[in-house]
């Protein structure tokens, strides 16, 4: 929706706006990605940008605020357990500066927001797409409710392996180019990496590879992971091992909130199968875009 809020908001800025990023990017390269205070070169052709800053601080000092508000014990115990108490130990200690306090209560409240969106929005487009995905969907949900809840997730495998297949073929994290080469690097079979390359992983290829999906790598097929809990659970648990399927990273690096952003997809698209028929307008035709290392939708769908 980004471009779209550019028109409006800045009417005939938007052509000028987006040749001056295009320069921005193609003159700092990665520096902008790694330095995005060089974003605010452009701010005299991007008049809301100053003010979108000013509502994050609004909302960072609201965030911090709140928190500063609750009660807690030093001896760990219960409630004092979660997250945020451990961390306001952490700082009380002196173990956590207050700067980096501030960063983990940003990360704690905005990390999985964007990206659970995004792969909610997905699944509601294959399924608009794929009438009978739904509807197999809808008739695993009517049986089981209304007594959802968090231990009898397992009776509803479809639903799971619905969110696994739109998590493969529409990685919230697509890419990750973090890497430079410091000297030529010789990967076998002939392939040689020069001195200076950028290097990554891109999730799009590696979760579409036909060496390991097989020839329908490309289609939207929940039937892939598997016809019970178990078997699905299987699947999902090998991928990784494999490097095939990674959407919360894994081993050290792995997505600290990825069960709650698992719990509330499931939850959520529950809810929505089970009480709405998704459908598509005749001319609407979903798109994604790309931005730093995360996909995101051109447009919401509401």
């Amino acid at each position: 929706m980004r471009r779209l809020i550019a028109v409006a908001l800045n009417g005939g800025t938007v052509r000028a706006q987006d040749a001056l990023l295009a320069i921005l990017w193609n003159l700092g390269g990665h520096l902008i990605h790694y330095f995005p205070v060089f974003e605010r070169i452009g701010w005299p052709l991007r008049p809301t940008r100053p003010h979108c800053f000013s509502m994050i601080r609004e909302l960072e000092e609201a965030l911090i605020d709140v928190t500063e508000k609750l009660q807690y014990t030093q001896t760990p115990s219960g409630r004092s357990e979660k997250l945020i108490y451990r961390l306001k130990r952490a700082r009380d200690n002196g173990r956590m500066s207050d700067f980096h306090y501030h960063l983990n209560l940003k990360i704690m409240f905005f990390a999985g927001h964007k990206n659970a969106k995004f792969a909610f929005i997905a699944t509601l487009w294959e399924l608009s797409q794929n009438p009978q995905i739904q509807d197999k969907l809808y008739q695993e949900i009517a049986a089981h409710s209304p007594s959802l809840s968090k231990d009898n997730l397992k009776d509803l495998p479809y639903l799971i392996a619905v969110l696994s297949e739109t998590l493969r073929l529409y990685p919230p994290v697509s890419q990750l180019i973090y890497r430079k080469t410091l000297e030529p690097v010789n990967l076998g079979n002939g392939i040689t990496i020069p001195r200076g390359t950028w290097v990554g992983w891109t999730a799009y290829s590696v979760y579409t590879d036909q060496n390991t999906w097989g020839p329908t790598a490309h289609e939207y097929q929940p039937e892939r992971w598997g016809d019970n809990f178990h078997a699905i659970q299987r699947a999902i648990s090998q991928q990784p091992v494999r490097g095939s399927y990674i959407p919360f990273n894994a081993w050290t690096r792995s997505c600290i909130g990825s069960e709650f952003a698992l719990l509330q997809l499931r939850v959520t698209l529950y809810e929505v199968v089970h009480y709405f028929e998704i459908t598509s307008a005749p001319d609407y035709h979903y798109l994604i875009k790309e931005a730093s290392s995360n996909l995101q939708t051109c447009c919401d769908i509401y």
